[in-house]
């Protein structure tokens, strides 16, 4: 997601956290296409880290987005009205 973070450091960070006392929170997004790495990598950081409680969401290509449109979803604009 075009993020700078490194996962070596931000399982580091949350480890002294949770040494600290204080409550962790881990945040992933299942199914995002243009993550490099495996599925089996990432449920192992999962497993790993100390969190208190952890969100799970699902990848959403929203439309007019560059990756929607690099995706060729079939999700049309008229899909998102209310």
């Amino acid at each position: 997601m075009d993020k700078a973070a490194e996962v070596e450091k931000s399982e580091q960070a949350v480890n002294w956290t949770a040494a600290a006392g204080i409550r962790t929170k881990g945040l992933f997004m299942l199914g995002y296409p243009a993550k490099p790495g495996n599925h089996r990598a990432d449920q192992g950081l999962v497993r790993r880290i100390p969190m208190t409680i952890m969100n799970l969401t699902k990848f959403t290509p929203y439309p007019a987005r560059d990756l929607s449109r690099s995706l060729r979803t079939n999700i049309r604009d008229d899909h998102w009205n209310a």
